[in-house]
């Protein structure tokens, strides 16, 4: 981005809040000054993020709402720092350990679409239905 602008005070557009920077930021400065995050297990073990990263960092996804983590997900992905956004989505996929069907579709608000005949049928095993 910064190779793009054309004087060296242009600013550069972002896809996120200021909130969303800032806790970027300090995820920067934590791996930059304190621990690297370390390499993280797929699919991660377990509910909880600290069985598989230091408690700051499980700390620091531990956040109010799924569109918060999505945000720090979509802002280190746009200003690429895979770290970052390894960590979040280990987050979401902690998130998704030992749910339901059901729960999962309310968690992501995903509408079921399927006839009652092929859920049962995907249920059982049979997906022969595509």
């Amino acid at each position: 981005m910064l190779e793009d602008t054309e004087q060296d005070n242009e600013a550069i557009p972002l896809q996120f809040d200021e909130k969303t920077l800032q806790r970027v930021v300090e995820f920067l400065k934590h791996e930059n000054d304190v621990e690297k995050l370390p390499e993280i297990p797929r699919p991660v073990p377990t509910e909880r993020l600290t069985d598989c990263v230091p408690q700051w960092f499980a700390n620091f996804m531990n956040l109010p709402s799924l569109e918060e983590v999505y945000d720090i997900i979509a802002a280190a992905n746009y200003m690429e720092i895979p770290s970052l956004v390894e960590l979040g989505c280990a987050k979401v996929g902690s998130m998704m350990k030992h749910k339901t069907i059901p729960e999962l579709r309310k968690m992501f608000n995903i509408d079921n679409d399927f006839t009652p005949e092929e859920e049962r049928t995907i249920l059982e095993g049979r997906a022969d239905i595509w």
